[in-house]
């Protein structure tokens, strides 16, 4: 096999840059994902927590539940929850927006072609409707909870479930069903934002 040439290394030099720019984005978007990930799981568990410790405290004869108010405690943890969840959703909705934008501009300044003074930047209305549109499909996660642990606590009520029972659905509920719903939407609509500034960034 016949060596190269020192041109034909050089000739190469571009390539890899560009590869290797691009390489570096894709492995940065999958950091985003996870971190996102992550950090809405830590804040469905600490609700998690904090309503199963409500819960637990009740008083174990169910005719003393008050269920109202024992509902309106949930739901204050739930709301607050998947506010903080939606912030930060917003957050890493940016990131992923910057990122995909860089997909673009980063590799091609690799190889020496610089467009990010050349070109405008991305119109971000469409990044902010994205991140409302995500955060509103996050609060339903919290809501859709909420209703379930009150069906939930509304059999205890009449006799229909004991208190451990009731507990135990939440707790599957909680840490199962509304968290796979939750990062099925954090990974979405963050891998969303990142493929719609690079697909926008291309078409400029």
């Amino acid at each position: 096999m016949p060596k190269r040439t020192k041109q034909a290394r050089q000739d190469e030099r571009p390539a890899r840059a560009f590869e290797e720019a691009i390489s570096r984005h894709l492995q940065e978007r999958a950091r985003l994902l996870l971190s996102a990930q992550t950090q809405v799981l830590q804040l469905l568990v600490s609700a998690r927590a904090k309503i199963i410790e409500t819960l637990t405290g009740q008083p174990s004869d169910f005719q003393q539940w008050q269920l109202s108010r024992l509902l309106g405690q949930i739901n204050d943890v739930l709301d607050g929850a998947m506010g903080q969840a939606g912030a930060l959703f917003a957050l890493r909705m940016s990131d992923a927006w910057t990122l995909g934008e860089g997909l673009i501009d980063q590799p091609l300044a690799a190889i020496g072609h610089s467009i990010e003074m050349v070109l405008p930047q991305l119109d971000v209305g469409v990044l902010k409707q994205m991140q409302a549109f995500g955060s509103l499909r996050l609060k339903d996660v919290g809501r859709e909870a909420s209703g379930k642990i009150g069906q939930q606590l509304g059999m205890v009520t009449i006799g229909g479930l004991t208190q451990f029972e009731a507990i135990k659905e939440v707790q599957k509920l909680l840490g199962n069903d509304s968290p796979r719903r939750a990062t099925a939407i954090v990974t979405t609509e963050v891998s969303r934002a990142f493929a719609l500034a690079s697909n926008e960034r291309l078409a400029q």
